[in-house]
């Protein structure tokens, strides 16, 4: 009782055990250190998850480069290989109605259904999805086109099948918004 596992290890007088012991003692070690540094890592995005997420319609309670970082500690998934027909409506169609996005965000965030919002960089821009617990993250090129939209997740999605159906329901609801807004502005 109360020994380490350094006794354990380096029990034996042999060079071979002894060698053995450095290398067992050198992958736990390593593995700690990932195991601590991935936690922090997860504990950071989900307290700046969680400040956005109760955060109000009219202000966003963490700091906009914050918010970039969670951005970057999240999981995405990309519109593009989940809904090759929207990314179809959104990048090569939309193009050719020369829709200005920055008309079709400002509608969104006028919306309920995309109450929670926040933008940084005047081209990324988020919205939160309360009941999945889901970002949306779209972002323009520089000439005010969509470039990429991603979903943004805290675990990695292909670890839980509930995120594929929550997944779906997000790209149902921005597929029809965007159809509905199209037809709308008409």
């Amino acid at each position: 009782e109360g020994e380490s596992m350094d006794s354990f290890i380096h029990n034996g007088s042999s060079p071979y055990i002894q060698t053995i012991s450095e290398k067992i003692m050198w992958v736990a070690e390593t593995s700690m250190k990932d195991i601590i540094r991935s936690a922090a890592v997860n504990l950071r995005r989900d307290c700046l998850w969680e400040g956005f997420s109760h955060s109000n319609q009219s202000k966003c309670l963490i700091p906009i480069d914050s918010l970039h970082e969670m951005c970057q500690m999240s999981h995405t998934l990309s519109i593009s290989g989940l809904s090759p027909q929207l990314s179809e409506l959104l990048f090569d169609r939309m193009d050719k109605l020369e829709i200005l996005w920055s008309n079709v965000l400002l509608a969104m965030k006028r919306d309920p259904v995309f109450s929670l919002s926040a933008s940084f960089d005047d081209r990324v821009y988020l919205f939160y999805f309360k009941q999945e617990d889901l970002f949306l993250m779209i972002e323009l090129n520089s000439s005010k086109g969509v470039e990429e939209i991603q979903i943004l997740t805290r675990e990695n999605p292909s670890e839980n099948k509930l995120f594929t159906n929550s997944c779906n329901s997000i790209i149902d609801v921005i597929t029809n918004w965007i159809l509905h807004w199209l037809w709308n502005s008409l």
